[in-house]
C-alpha cells in the first residue's frame, strides 16, 4: 500500500530537474536540490489503467537502498490495484 511506504529516504543517485507531472498525478516522492524539491516518483490514473513513474535507480546503490525499494513496492502494490488511492 502507498500509505506503507517510507516517509523520507537518504539515497545517492543523479536527480532530473523540472520534471512536470501531469495535474492528475499524485507526487509521492521529492529530492532536495538547489532550485527546491523535484519530483521523482509519481502516479496517476489513465482511464481504466494505473501509471507509475519512479525517476530513480541510476545504479544498484539507489536500488538497494530500503527507503527506494519500500517506494518501488508500495508502488507495484497500488499498480495491481490493491489500494484504492
Amino acid at each position: 500500500k502507498l500509505s506503507e511506504g517510507p516517509q523520507e529516504f537518504e539515497l545517492l543517485d543523479e536527480a532530473y530537474h523540472n520534471l512536470d507531472p501531469l495535474a492528475d498525478c499524485t507526487v509521492l516522492a521529492t529530492c532536495k536540490v538547489d532550485e527546491g524539491p523535484q519530483p521523482v516518483a509519481w502516479i496517476r490514473r489513465f482511464g481504466k489503467g494505473r501509471v507509475a513513474v519512479d525517476a530513480l535507480g541510476h545504479d544498484a546503490r539507489s536500488i538497494n537502498t530500503p527507503g527506494h525499494r519500500q517506494l518501488i513496492a508500495a508502488q507495484l502494490e497500488w499498480l495491481k490495484g490493491t489500494d484504492d488511492a
